[in-house]
């Protein structure tokens, strides 16, 4: 399985990266995407690694509420190539440290990234935290399969891991959608959050990709404009904001 990208527009040059400041009442998010390699074949899906990157803040400057759900649409074609990768447990990497994660799901890993913010504590000044995250092939308990992002955080000590599960959509879009444990939703106020998806791996004989793309580059252009990923990004208090990255391809003549 594959990931392939819906077209949204045709551009005649070669486009960059750019994404979307979205806001929604108070809050604020921006979304910034990338796909590599840049140029791909126009048909024929080929392994890719996709970025995302966001930052929140308020309009006013307040206090961020605390983030509560992420939600990532990959688009109608979307599809994790995760069929013969090694299946990482929760269980397994809870309350570990990064290195003992990779020790016990290293050959699962598909990911990693960063969330960070301030954590609030009654009674103390907010302070800084900054979570490195690695990605792991996983499976839930109830069958469905998930991505599971395990974040640590070395000062102050912070560790918990957030399943994205897969989610195929009745209107054909693939999403991952990821719950933040309540426990670390009730104290952090995320202000970044960023993921890059890439795994390469063989199955049965046969190289193989956690994502792959193709440019659907109809015959007589070179680049094309799509939407790599609409982000909606949910907050307590039932407040959520979504913005989407856009990103060019381009085939070679």
């Amino acid at each position: 399985m594959a990931v392939c990208v819906a077209v949204a527009s045709m551009a005649l040059g070669v486009a960059g990266a750019s994404g979307e400041r979205a806001q929604s009442g108070n809050l604020i998010a921006s979304l910034q995407g990338e796909i590599t390699p840049h140029f791909l074949p126009r048909t024929r899906a080929v392994p890719v690694a996709i970025s995302l990157s966001s930052d929140f803040s308020t309009a006013d400057g307040s206090r961020l509420p605390q983030l509560r759900q992420i939600s990532i649409d990959v688009g109608k074609r979307g599809q994790l190539g995760y069929q013969g990768l090694p299946i990482c447990r929760s269980v397994r990497i809870r309350a570990t440290n990064l290195d003992e994660a990779l020790e016990a799901c290293g050959s699962a890993l598909v990911g990693h990234g960063h969330l960070s913010g301030q954590i609030s504590i009654p009674g103390q000044a907010p302070f800084d935290f900054d979570g490195r995250i690695l990605t792991f092939n996983g499976r839930l308990a109830n069958g469905h399969v998930a991505a599971l992002a395990d974040v640590h955080s070395k000062a102050p000590p912070v560790s918990f891991v957030m399943p994205f599960v897969i989610d195929k959509a009745a209107a054909g879009d693939t999403k991952l959608v990821a719950k933040l444990p309540r426990a670390a939703g009730g104290l952090v106020h995320v202000t970044h959050f960023d993921l890059t998806l890439e795994r390469r791996f063989r199955y049965r004989g046969e190289e193989r990709s956690y994502l792959e793309a193709s440019c659907a580059v109809p015959r007589g252009f070179t680049a094309i404009v799509f939407p790599l990923a609409q982000a909606t990004y949910s907050f307590a208090g039932g407040h959520s904001v979504t913005a989407t990255a856009t990103r060019g391809c381009s085939v070679r003549k």
